[in-house]
């Protein structure tokens, strides 16, 4: 198959106008209430049938996830934290997620979830949504304050990534608190994905990049949905690891700290050398 531009652009302009609810929103609350139930299962493992013995708890960190990107966006620009529940729907189809990926009778929603094929579907689908909240607030940000670069970059890439920053408040409300987890000391790659498509989608906004919309739009939803597929896969992958240890090497003072751990080998090695001749010639005098 030939991806010429025209193509691109008619692949790109279908992605943008494709309605979000109710498909790609159901994908995108499963995953989120599967990722809490992984959760449980993973630091709460202690306590058997967490969810059935907490259900408030469990739902009320379902739903932090799941609205996760809008409320952080909107408590950021002063605006109603709650706006996303103005209309039921998106709040009772969330719910219908969590209750059947937790509760459906013999766990089978939650097996269904798991199996590989209907994992990796929905975690396509989840990726072009995922692209769609960052455009939007892009578009957002740029509308509120259409000056402020930084501000724009900000809205968007939190309105792709917000629930991995409320993960500690989910874990806290859980009952559990993991300081060293959080987003800002291991920043994963959907974090840093959201920022870079962020700063792409306010270029092209600002015509500072010139590519078609569609054709950035659709490039960065594949590039989404290809990485989480992989992800799966391969545990920890990330491309931008590479780039991290170069920046760190170069800007961040890593070549200096390892020219200095080398020196230092290289001197506890030429002390350890010189001892024994030194200890000989003592000897001799003796």
């Amino acid at each position: 198959m030939k991806f010429d531009q025209a193509t691109l652009e008619e692949y790109g302009s279908f992605l943008l106008k494709l309605k979000m609810y109710p498909y790609f929103d159901i994908a995108h609350y499963i995953l989120m209430c599967l990722a809490v139930r992984e959760d449980i299962q993973t630091y709460q493992s202690t306590i058997p049938n967490f969810h059935k013995r907490h259900p408030l708890a469990c739902y009320l960190s379902s739903m932090l996830l799941c609205f996760g990107g809008g409320m952080l966006v909107h408590f950021l620009l002063g605006e109603p934290i709650l706006d996303d529940f103005k209309t039921h729907q998106g709040l009772v189809l969330a719910t219908a997620c969590w209750y059947l990926v937790f509760f459906s009778p013999f766990d089978l929603v939650y097996k269904l979830v798991k199996f590989l094929p209907i994992k990796l579907g929905l975690s396509v689908l989840k990726e072009i949504q995922r692209s769609r909240k960052i455009f939007d607030g892009v578009n957002h940000g740029l509308h509120l304050y259409p000056n402020s670069y930084i501000i724009i970059v900000l809205v968007g890439a939190l309105k792709g990534a917000g629930s991995g920053f409320l993960t500690i408040i989910d874990r806290f409300n859980r009952g559990i608190y993991l300081p060293n987890t959080n987003e800002t000391l291991h920043p994963s790659f959907a974090t840093k994905g959201c920022l870079v498509a962020a700063i792409l989608f306010t270029a092209e906004k600002k015509l500072l990049l010139n590519v078609p919309r569609p054709v950035l739009f659709f490039v960065v939803a594949i590039v989404f949905a290809y990485i989480k597929v992989m992800s799966i896969f391969i545990k920890s992958f990330d491309p931008f690891v590479p780039f991290e240890n170069l920046t760190a090497a170069v800007f961040f003072g890593g070549i200096m700290d390892a020219l200095r751990q080398a020196n230092k080998s290289s001197a506890g090695s030429k002390n350890k050398s010189d001892t024994p001749s030194a200890d000989l010639e003592t000897k001799k005098l003796n």
